[in-house]
């Protein structure tokens, strides 16, 4: 990761710190959980193990859509929005998708203007 994205992903830290003193984020799933109930819109609510995966989920895909890998095509009658997958990524370790992620992350908090 380059040292401007290390930079921010510490600010973005902070600032969760801040703003959720008792119930900052502890990983980039948390990171990813945040990102997913801002996309669905419902705010503070329980989750069963099954939704939290589907709102995780939603996040990646919204964050790959900040590069074109994904696209938005619809809002469903429950009101969670659908993706599909125009470009496959593929990553040789772990490593490299946490790496990806967290500037995608990056980039979604500068787009939302929290960093």
């Amino acid at each position: 990761m380059s040292e401007e994205i290390d930079q921010k992903w510490v600010l973005l830290g902070q600032k969760f710190g801040e703003l959720m003193p008792t119930n900052k984020p502890k990983d980039i799933n948390g990171i990813l959980f945040l990102i997913g109930v801002q996309e669905l819109g419902t705010g503070s609510k329980r989750y069963t193990r099954e939704q939290k995966q589907d709102v995780i989920e939603l996040a990646i895909n919204k964050l790959l859509s900040l590069k074109e890998f994904t696209t938005y095509t619809h809002t469903d009658d429950e009101g969670w929005p659908h993706y599909r997958i125009e470009k496959k990524i593929e990553f040789k370790e772990l490593k490299d998708q946490v790496k990806f992620l967290k500037e995608l992350i990056v980039s979604y908090f500068e787009q939302e203007g929290f960093i």
